[in-house]
């Protein structure tokens, strides 16, 4: 690599693993024209997320709508005129209550009842786990299901509510409610269309092809890059200090990333996880400050030689003993040193800032590749095995 293009790497410092993550991920899309081709449309990308994470999607909804309510409270009074302030008492009491009952009645019927209709349809298969996954995630039907509950929760605690204020205070709640609920009636039509197509064999090999190339295999490859990007950072200039075993920089301080440094020196930054998580990210910008700031440190540390025949000096070193993508629980070394003064308070805080973990739990409604080829298999071998005997059948 020249000098010109090594300044130019530095000139562009990303900030996380994230952003580069980000930044190949659409390259590779507008580079491939079976994915382009694929890809699910803003709707259903919305509809993803909310399908795998369908608890903090109903949560965020709630507490978006209520921050709603209470901004309505916090504006001038003349602000907003209902068309529901022009009713009488009983009619406004009448329309939050039959409001109120049918999404009582949808959230009740509609999603229990469609969703455990498929899961018998597809318990027919030998193996269906992963396809079944696919279809609540595809059709947001939790998702849809869990945010009609939480509107019934909500409009359920207003009606005690409403004993302490006026039915005309109240109808500005009445106005919000009817906005979450026609979403919600937008969510339920969705899931019932998908789910009736669902049903034809066909659309369901669309439904999981779409699914493997645009959600499972590119969530896999970066997981795999998350470890190269890491690896990678001191080569790439993201990251200052020579590398490890680098024999240009005999005696001066030395950077080792990832996990064959995990039982060299001392620890000098832990991190105690609560749950089982994935290292899913690394901040470079204050990981750069802390590494800077001890090779300033260990460089006025007179290197220590090493007895043997070569006699060579001892460098300073930091390890770095992690693998970006791998899952850790418990007691986690992020930083350790040999040969030169521990981390200073900054310096830890500044490593523990870096890098960032996310529960494993998260990750409880995603399906693999493997898990769908393994599905595809099974039906392959079940459906050859019927073939066989069917050919096999005399016929009289």
């Amino acid at each position: 690599m020249s000098h010109k293009q090594k300044k130019v790497i530095q000139r562009k410092q990303p900030w996380s693993i994230a952003s580069l993550l980000r930044k190949e991920d659409r390259d590779w899309l507008s580079s491939n024209d079976l994915r382009r081709r694929s890809r699910h449309h803003w709707f259903e990308r919305e509809v993803l997320k909310a399908g795998e994470h369908p608890i903090r999607y109903a949560v965020a909804l709630t507490s978006l709508f209520a921050l709603t309510i209470v901004l309505g409270y916090v504006l001038p009074g003349n602000w907003y005129v209902s068309y529901l302030n022009r009713w009488d008492a009983a009619e406004q009491l009448g329309y939050f209550t039959s409001l109120w009952s049918v999404q009582a009645t949808i959230a009740a019927l509609v999603y229990p009842f469609v969703i455990s209709f498929v899961t018998l349809l597809l318990q027919r298969r030998p193996s269906s786990n992963a396809t079944l996954q696919i279809y609540l995630v595809d059709s947001g039907g939790l998702a849809a299901g869990l945010s009609s509950m939480f509107l019934v929760l909500t409009m359920a605690v207003q009606y005690f509510m409403l004993s302490a204020y006026s039915l005309c205070q109240a109808m500005w709640w009445v106005t919000v409610d009817s906005v979450w609920f026609i979403l919600n009636i937008v969510f339920t039509v969705w899931f019932l269309f998908r789910t009736v197509e669902f049903l034809r064999s066909d659309f369901q090999s669309q439904v999981v092809k779409r699914y493997t190339i645009n959600v499972a295999l590119p969530r896999e490859i970066t997981n795999l890059l998350r470890f190269q990007f890491f690896a990678n950072a001191q080569k790439n200039g993201w990251l200052p200090g020579p590398e490890y075993l680098d024999d240009e920089a005999e005696g001066l301080p030395q950077v080792l990333l990832g996990a064959f440094g995990y039982d060299m020196g001392e620890s000098s930054v832990e991190r105690h996880l609560y749950k089982k998580s994935r290292l899913t990210n690394v901040f470079y910008l204050p990981l750069r400050l802390a590494v800077s700031s001890w090779l300033k440190t260990a460089g006025q540390v007179q290197s220590v030689p090493e007895t043997g025949l070569l006699e060579k000096q001892k460098s300073p070193l930091l390890v770095f003993p992690l693998i970006p993508g791998s899952i850790y629980e418990a007691e986690v070394v992020l930083a350790r040193v040999e040969g030169a003064p521990k981390l200073s308070p900054l310096q830890i805080f500044l490593v523990r800032i870096s890098f960032w973990f996310t529960p494993y739990r998260l990750e409880r409604r995603h399906v693999t590749t493997g898990e769908i080829l393994s599905e595809i298999e099974t039906d392959a071998r079940v459906s050859a095995r019927v073939d066989r005997q069917i050919d096999l059948t005399p016929i009289c």
